[in-house]
């Protein structure tokens, strides 16, 4: 769907310069891979390997989130951390909803690289 892909790249550009993604954008992404393994927990067809490796990148998408909140915010490494931490838990559902929809792996797509955040 076209207009999950515009919504992520829009939301990109919201941060203060080119140079850096908006926080939330990371932690949707952290919250989208994290729907994406837990609502596959199940499935026999994804193997344990690529079950981790789905959420190892949450994990990932989760610091850039954190890395890039502190820039922005100029907060500490553990209030960048819970911040995220709360945006992630309280927007999964949202994630969720969007796997069971069909339209988790477009927006997953459009997720720009975690190691493009804002970094010091």
């Amino acid at each position: 769907m076209q207009l999950i892909g515009s919504t992520v790249a829009a939301r990109a550009e919201e941060a203060d310069n080119g140079d850096n993604t908006a926080w939330t954008v990371y932690a949707d992404c952290a919250a989208g891979y994290l729907a994406n393994w837990q609502d596959r927990l199940s499935n026999p067809e994804r193997s344990r390997e690529m079950s981790t490796m789905i959420r190892a990148q949450s994990d990932e998408y989760r610091m850039a989130a954190a890395r890039a909140h502190s820039a922005q915010t100029k907060s500490g490494e553990e209030q960048a951390a819970r911040a995220v931490d709360d945006y992630v838990r309280d927007n999964l559902p949202r994630f969720v909803a969007m796997d069971k929809a069909g339209q988790l792996e477009a927006f997953i797509d459009e997720c720009p690289q975690a190691n493009e955040s804002a970094q010091d």
